[in-house]
């Protein structure tokens, strides 16, 4: 048993430092962690293979073995290996696997019972000369926690192949608090059964991670050119809700957004992007995955990875297993804990760290909070379906820091300037929650605005002859407070909002997109002040976009391009700079164009297209149509036409064509209009054929 009071990722980054420093764990203390160790050398042919306890061997294939635990199992006999893991725990894997074309698996058993097995690492790497390291995050899910019973590491590989060489080593860190015991967190160093597989207990002084490696390139793989020699770094921020209306970079001047203009003059904005699912878990979980969202996948704003698509490789964690560092901040994957393991250290969430426990969309002074709360409630005027959440807006007089969205620049840029030093490749995802409801900012952003000047939806009538799927409530917007004296209930507001509660509302959507810019702005310059933007490409999306009153509704949560429309620009050094993309693209075409620029091959399972040729050239051929849906309703969007379905049984019952080459607002259904006929079969005919072809590809995973 070893205590670790110093901890270096890669060769010159200092992860106590940089963990201590953005308090990514308030109670993080490093000098208290409770290390257990063990290391498994497997060196030349002879390794005492085992694989009695395992079934699903692959013909052609076998592995090199070696399993501890204190289960009265013979094949494992006796020993004392444990390792307690609670709620609060990581356990970290560093992995050096000497073998060409290998897979490395390292499973945990829990309590020895075989159905809870949680295969922690399963990754391919060739010819490492140096650690690579993987964090597993023990509170991930209640069935997790408790006793390791039997860890399992096994080197598979072709039986052809050769010889297996390679080094595992195994910590246990405790993050509980500064005040737990050691002991409460460790294990001595188990015996062996295999004893040709030594057991090194010692802690090295560094722990190197993710060191990179040269990556094999596809063949077809675009390589996009380089500013510097270096590997690109990878920088993707993400706006909650943020619709394209309203910002100059897509041609409206209603919004202050300084810095998404900069970046929109400094790279290739994306006009007609779209997310493939309008809410915001089964869209970032789309977008991470390259999955497309299926009529059993990804259906949820609560979506979650590791239960609708578990062993698909995300976007992070291919990066992280080709030798990036990967990081997260703010709200990026929507369900805390889900594919936890994608990234390099536990995703950083001003909503967990922070002190304060209201609501991690208000503001910090919770007292604000319980006194409007408090006057509600008296008035019984208070939403019965709120949940206790707070005001539909707010404005204070106080620093960015405040809200949560400067919280997460700082945390950003913090890893920032360590990263600058490490001089090693990563991809750092961002997210700012604003400008997601509640509109919360600080005042002077409020100030930007007259309220009185600011123009309300164009279009606030439901369109046309549109079918009544294609509405909803606004439920998102009434599980919010309004305090202005009106009962909120279940009825109130389904037509049209009041014009002086819209205006408001739309007040505070500017003024949080506008704080939001602001912070993004702060992570730019920091880029450029740290000497980074010569080799980092910097992504900018939104989830989905978000109606302000248009067509009566309020949110997302529709098929209507205004809630499917979201920004879409794209900074790469070298690469266009203040060009536009006309095309229609989806954000699923993101992964892809990550593992291009990255000069990776992306796995087989992604259904998005590289978006890289663009980047140098802004004429190059973009999809003639993009997909998206919404439950029952599916979507397709080409360069005029959009679309939509809703489907019961598989037949057709409502449909809605909007021609935006005469109608960009969506005001006219034209389905049921005999002169737009041929074209809204042969759009029927594309779209069934593509939910058919999603439909059996998703029941393949």
């Amino acid at each position: 048993m070893n205590k670790a009071s110093n901890y270096s990722c890669g060769s010159q980054l200092n992860v106590r430092r940089f963990l201590n420093s953005i308090a990514v764990i308030c109670s993080l203390a490093y000098s208290s962690f409770g290390i257990s160790q063990a290391t498994w050398d497997f060196n030349g042919t002879d390794h005492g293979w085992d694989t009695s306890n395992y079934s699903r061997i692959k013909a052609g294939e076998f592995y090199a073995t070696h399993t501890i635990g204190r289960s009265p199992n013979p094949n494992l006999g006796t020993t004392s290996a444990r390792i307690d893991a609670d709620s609060s725990s990581y356990i970290v894997l560093r992995i050096m696997n000497q073998t060409v074309n290998s897979r490395v698996q390292v499973i945990l058993n829990r309590n020895n019972s075989t159905p809870n097995t949680f295969t922690s690492y399963d990754g391919l790497s060739t010819n490492d000369t140096e650690f690579q390291t993987y964090y597993i995050n023990m509170g991930r899910n209640k069935n997790w926690s408790g006793t390791v019973d039997d860890i399992t590491f096994r080197f598979r590989k072709n039986r052809t192949e050769g010889a297996v060489s390679g080094t595992v080593l195994i910590d246990n860190i405790s993050v509980a608090n500064s005040e737990s015991s050691a002991e409460e967190a460790s294990a001595e160093a188990p015996e062996v059964r295999n004893q040709n597989l030594p057991i090194d207990g010692n802690v090295p002084e560094a722990l190197r991670r993710f060191t990179s490696t040269d990556p094999t390139q596809s063949v077809d793989a675009y390589v996009a050119p380089k500013v510097s020699n270096e590997p690109l770094n990878f920088i993707h921020i993400i706006m909650d809700d943020l619709r394209t209306e309203g910002l100059s970079a897509y041609g409206d001047s209603a919004i202050v957004t300084p810095n998404i203009d900069r970046l929109a003059r400094e790279g290739v904005t994306f006009d007609r992007a779209y997310a493939n699912f309008p809410s915001c878990g089964a869209s970032r979980a789309s977008m991470l995955t390259g999955l497309r969202p299926a009529q059993k996948r990804f259906v949820r704003y609560d979506a979650r990875i590791d239960k609708d698509a578990p062993g698909v490789t995300t976007l992070p964690h291919l990066l992280k297993d080709n030798g990036y560092l990967t990081l997260s901040f703010g709200k990026i994957i929507h369900a805390r804990g889900d594919t936890d393991d994608a990234w390099s250290i536990p995703p950083w969430d001003a909503k967990y760290a922070s002190e304060n426990k209201t609501s991690y969309m208000n503001y910090n002074k919770k007292e604000n909070i319980e006194i409007f709360l408090s006057s509600c409630k008296e008035k019984k005027i208070c939403s019965p379906s709120g949940g206790g959440r707070g005001p539909r807006y707010e404005w204070a007089d106080v620093p960015d820091t405040a809200y949560n969205d400067g919280k997460t620049a700082v945390a950003a840029i913090t890893a920032l300037e360590e990263l600058s030093e490490a001089k090693m490749p990563f991809y750092m995802a961002v997210g700012f929650v604003k400008p997601h409801l509640p509109f919360n900012a600080p005042t002077k952003y409020w100030n930007l605005y007259d309220r009185d000047k600011i123009e309300m939806s164009p279009m606030p009538n439901k369109p046309t002859d549109a079918p009544d799927q294609a509405w909803h409530k606004s439920g998102e917007l009434r599980e919010w407070y309004s305090g202005d004296g009106i009962p909120d209930t279940a009825t109130r507001w389904i037509d049209n909002v009041p014009s002086d509660t819209s205006r408001i509302l739309r007040h505070g959507y500017y003024a949080s997109t506008s704080y939001a810019d602001a912070q993004m702005g702060k992570v730019l310059d920091a880029i450029d002040r740290l000497g980074l933007s010569d080799n980092t490409v910097v992504i900018f999306t939104g989830d989905h976009g978000f109606s302000l009153g248009d067509h009566t509704m309020w949110n997302k949560h529709s098929l209507f391009t205004l809630t499917t429309q979201s920004p879409l620009i794209i900074r790469k050094p070298g690469g266009e700079a203040g060009k536009n993309v006309e095309g229609v693209v989806e954000y699923l075409d993101i992964y892809p164009t990550v593992t291009d620029l990255a000069g990776l091959s992306g796995p087989e399972h992604l259904e998005g297209e590289s978006l890289a040729k663009t980047l140098d050239n802004v004429t190059a051929q973009t999809k003639s149509a993009i997909f998206t849906r919404y439950h029952a309703g599916e979507n397709i969007h080409t360069d005029r036409y959009s679309y939509s379905a809703w489907f019961n049984g598989g037949r057709i019952t409502e449909h809605m064509l909007y021609d935006h080459e005469k109608d960009p607002l969506e005001t006219v259904n034209e389905a049921n209009n005999p002169e737009y006929r041929v074209v809204m079969t042969d759009l029927q005919k594309q779209l069934k054929a593509h939910i058919k072809q999603r439909e059996a590809r998703a029941a393949l995973l």
